[in-house]
């Protein structure tokens, strides 16, 4: 055994595995010390991060502001334009509504999977289980869609006007 560890044992009272683990926390820390003392390393403080995330937000505010029509970054009207009422609302980068919205009707007799997820409250599971359906009997009527299973009134209300059956 090691001299230094008994001496260590005897004088602080510890056994020789928390000695080990004090050498190893004091070794850790020194060479932490010694690192650090020659890293040249530039160092980043927080305020420096805020400072560019400020920034950065600033210009995409200012962006967005060249983007609309008779407002300022913070949306109020600018007095020039206002005068003039040329304020025009403009349609937003982020729409509060996500509800899908179909331009053409869908026949669920021959649509796709893709096509049929376009209907509003119908995911991919559905739509696999309506052309499992019309495999066997075709749907004679826009309301037979409700012979699938998880398609009841509510949902067919939604999607009715977007259904044909040819």
């Amino acid at each position: 055994m090691n001299p230094v560890i008994l001496k260590l044992q005897k004088l602080i009272g510890l056994t020789k595995s928390e000695i080990t683990i004090a050498m190893f926390i004091i070794a850790g820390l020194a060479a932490g010390a010694i690192i650090k003392s020659f890293s040249k390393g530039e160092q980043i403080y927080y305020s420096d991060i805020s400072g560019e995330i400020y920034r950065q937000l600033d210009s995409t505010a200012e962006a967005y502001r060249s983007t609309l029509t008779g407002s300022d970054i913070y949306g109020k009207p600018d007095s020039k334009l206002a005068s003039a009422d040329t304020i025009v609302e403009k349609e937003s980068l982020f729409p509060k509504s996500n509800k899908k919205s179909l331009s053409t009707e869908i026949n669920i007799n021959v649509a796709s999977v893709s096509e049929l997820t376009k209907l509003p409250g119908i995911g991919l599971a559905t739509a696999e289980k309506i052309i499992s359906y019309r495999k066997e009997a075709q749907f004679e009527k826009p309301e037979d869609i409700m012979n699938i299973k998880g398609i009841g009134p509510k949902k067919f209300e939604k999607m009715k006007e977007f259904i044909i059956v040819k």
